[in-house]
């Protein structure tokens, strides 16, 4: 699969290099005609999983009314196109994403369920491997404002977030530096 020599079959389209940088975030844009969107009922703004090889990721939707591409392409952001490694023409498979299981626990947090330190894990993977959307990442920040997390909910996210990171080692004695936010 994702070979440009790949048969053609209904969730497969040709990856096109639309030249659009996005920044950071995988965009696909599809004609309005698309089979693909029609049979999968994809729209605008739908996050769709993205497959070339052994490469996939999971890219927001944008519908296109335009020439800008065919309705047998993919037309893929700078983002996507790096993330993907692909070559003009090779096939794409679009699909519909598994679903979160991470974001269960962050609706269980809008409505006042504490979440574990294995919960933010999940949440954390999930941010860092770009399969949140914008809206979703909005409702865990959400969530976790103010006086959203405990003292341990607060331990385990910076757990969380130092084991999805890089760290920095210093050979040195500690190094110490006070920031002020204003007042």
């Amino acid at each position: 699969m994702g070979s440009p020599h790949q048969d053609h079959d209904a969730s497969n389209l040709r990856a096109t290099r639309v030249g659009i940088d996005t920044y950071l975030e995988p965009v696909v844009y599809m004609h309005a005609d698309c089979p693909v969107c029609r049979s999968e009922g994809f729209e605008a703004q739908t996050r769709v999983k993205l497959t070339h090889g052994t490469a996939s990721i999971i890219a927001t939707l944008n519908v296109v009314q335009s020439t800008l591409v065919a309705i047998d392409q993919a037309g893929l952001s700078e983002s996507a196109w790096r993330s993907l490694g692909v070559q003009d023409g090779d096939f794409v498979q679009v699909s519909h994403p598994e679903p979160l299981e991470s974001f269960s626990s962050v609706r269980g947090k809008i409505y006042g369920r504490a979440m574990s330190e294995s919960d933010f894990v999940e949440v954390i993977r999930d941010v860092v491997s770009g399969r949140l959307s914008n809206i979703e990442l909005a409702a865990f920040i959400t969530a976790c404002a103010g006086d959203g997390l405990s003292l341990t909910e607060t331990i385990s996210l910076t757990r969380a977030m130092i084991a999805a990171g890089e760290r920095l080692k210093w050979n040195k004695d500690v190094i110490v530096d006070k920031q002020c936010v204003g007042g």
